[in-house]
This record gives C-alpha cells, structure tokens and sequence, in this order.
C-alpha cells in the first residue's frame, strides 16, 4: 500500500505481508590431492506467506501457504580445481530449482542448470612483478535461456507490475592480472 508521512515528507510503499522462512545451506571443500580439490554448496529456503494480504485497493489476496516471488526452494553449485604447474582448471555447475514470479503462484518460472569453466595462466616474476595471471572465462557454456531475477510489486495482481530479467548467453570474458 502507498503510505503518505509527515516525517519522511512524501509518500512510500508499505506493505502488510507477512511471510516465514526455514532453511539452511551447507559448504563444503575437499583437497583430494596436491593438485585437486573438489567443492560444493547447497542451500535449502522454503519461504511462504504466512496471513492473506490487504491490498491498496482495500482488497484481500488470498496468499496465505503461497510461496513468495523469486525464492527457489533449493540452489546447488559444484565443482573442482584441477592445478597442473601454472596452469589451472574450475569446471562449475550451478542449480537453481523452479519458483514463481508472481504472489498468487500461478505465474512459474522454471528451473536452469548452468555450466562454467575458469582458466588460468599464472607466469610469476615477469616484468618487473611478483606474476602475471591471464584467465579464461567460459560463462553459461550450453548456452542456457533463463530468468535470473524476478522484481514484482508487493500488492499488485497486474502482470505489468512483475518484470523478468534474463540470464546472460553464453559469453567469454579474458583478463589479466598484474601483481606488485
């Protein structure tokens, strides 16, 4: 709802939702080898309406046990370090399970698995520094289409009010790092 205050000298968006959340998330690393270390981290976060909400329009939505927009129950990301001399290799796999994009729960966005790969280069004392690090970049590999974010007005039904934001295509990005 649209609130107008004395204080704060304007109008301002308030809303009355009430909502709950229950998760955890866990992290996890191993060196297997001098050469190979392997990692991962899960996250679970159900996180739902807990009463109806009073809209502006002097309304109810009956969102109570709804899932609140763009809040995945579970995201995954996993992978490894490869080293082999100045030479090294992350390969990257990230989950983001379903959700929704709206407060009433009828608007689902799927799900999307993402592969990436880092590769670095390190060449150490060159030019007068303690190394050089020239790195590789391999974003969303296969190319993924997705929605990566979801914004959405608190008390708003209309589509208009929830906006979409896709995922990057697959890209490359290159970089070097001088150290002093």
């Amino acid at each position: 709802m649209t609130e107008y205050s004395d204080s704060v000298g304007g109008s301002y968006t308030q809303t009355d939702a009430e909502a709950e959340s229950i998760g955890g998330e866990l992290e996890a690393s191993w060196r297997v080898r001098k050469w190979l270390t392997l990692f991962g981290s899960a996250s679970y976060n159900h996180y739902a309406f807990t009463k109806n909400l009073h809209t502006a329009l002097n309304s109810s939505l009956n969102i109570k046990g709804n899932i609140v927009p763009n809040t995945p129950d579970w995201m995954l990301k996993t992978g490894f370090t490869a080293t082999y001399k100045n030479f090294t290799a992350t390969p990257l796999y990230r989950y983001v399970a379903p959700r929704y994009g709206d407060i009433e729960n009828k608007q689902r966005v799927d799900g999307y698995h993402l592969l990436d790969l880092s590769l670095t280069y390190t060449i150490p004392d060159l030019w007068r520094s303690k190394g050089v690090t020239f790195s590789l970049d391999f974003q969303n590999i296969l190319d993924q289409r997705y929605i990566t974010s979801i914004r959405t007005g608190d008390d708003s039904t209309e589509d208009s009010s929830i906006y979409y934001y896709p995922g990057a295509p697959f890209n490359v990005v290159a970089g070097i790092k001088l150290e002093f």
